[in-house]
């Protein structure tokens, strides 16, 4: 795929734009995991596998301590930030705008902290934390996205200081059957507080 377009504007924040054919902002993922789409037929949800391809079955994380920080990452068609299996990692002053499917999308991943972000412009969840242990999202504002903030199958998530507005569905809390890892029994304990959710459901 093309290389997305980086800059700097004025006041020095990185921004990384689209540049035609490439489907996600930033990714980090195991190195089996890079080539997406010899393994889906689309990464747009709900991720279907070519014809022959095995679900993974490791989810013990094998990326550690990565932070990302300061960057706009706009107009993907897929996602702005997605990242797989890591332990440890702070992404701080995110801004994810106008992304497709996924704004900021940890997944299969422990002790991580969203904060001081924002997500917009999603057609499905602006910040979504899925398959997950002992994640805080803090200080982030989520708007104008079908779901602002969703936590699926997931433990120990901690949501607070928030804004989240504008969006169909403001906050929204699974424990579902998935496709790939089943139901976790485990995924029970999220502390959703002082936030600030308001002008949904619309």
């Amino acid at each position: 795929a093309d290389a997305a377009a980086g800059s700097i504007d004025k006041s020095n924040r990185v921004i990384l734009r689209n540049a035609g054919g490439q489907r996600n902002g930033i990714v980090v993922v195991p190195g089996d995991r890079t080539q997406c789409m010899d393994c889906h037929k689309s990464l747009a949800p709900p991720f279907p596998l070519l014809p022959g391809v095995e679900p993974i079955t490791e989810t013990d994380p094998v990326l550690f301590d990565v932070e990302i920080s300061g960057i706009n990452i706009e107009g993907f068609p897929n996602n702005g930030l997605f990242t797989e299996r890591l332990d440890g990692f702070r992404f701080v002053d995110i801004w994810s705008l106008n992304n497709n499917n996924y704004g900021i999308f940890p997944t299969l991943s422990k002790n991580g902290v969203v904060t001081r972000s924002r997500a917009t412009g999603a057609n499905d969840s602006g910040i979504w934390v899925e398959t997950s242990d002992n994640i805080q999202v803090t200080h982030s504002l989520m708007e104008d996205n079908v779901n602002g903030l969703e936590i699926s199958n997931s433990d120990d998530i901690y949501a607070a200081y928030n804004e989240i507005r504008n969006n169909t569905v403001g906050v929204a809390v699974f424990v579902l059957q998935d496709a790939l890892f089943g139901i976790r029994p485990d995924a029970n304990r999220f502390t959703i507080k002082r936030n600030w959710i308001h002008d949904n459901n619309r």
